[in-house]
């Protein structure tokens, strides 16, 4: 899994969210989390802080670099939701 995808996964933000708050298409997002497009630096940074995550954490796919999926999103805390009834 794409790094920015696992960070998205765990701080439970969507990509339609994350388009709307960083100002990226959803489809140029998306074509980044497959491996198709790259972003700006700027993107990134102001992507990192929508996430509430350090730039390595979100854009450093661990996985790819040293195929150890062991740790793959050790780093981020998973975000809990209540759901009233």
């Amino acid at each position: 899994m794409n790094a920015l995808r696992r960070a998205r996964f765990f701080s439970g933000v969507t990509l339609q969210l994350l388009s709307k708050k960083s100002g990226v298409s959803v489809s140029r997002l998306s074509s980044y989390e497959r491996g198709f497009a790259e972003l700006s630096l700027r993107e990134k940074k102001k992507i990192a802080k929508i996430l509430k995550a350090r730039m390595e954490e979100v854009f450093f796919d661990d996985e790819k670099e040293n195929g150890d999926k062991s740790s793959a999103g050790a780093y981020l805390e998973p975000v809990q939701f209540s759901v009233k009834g």
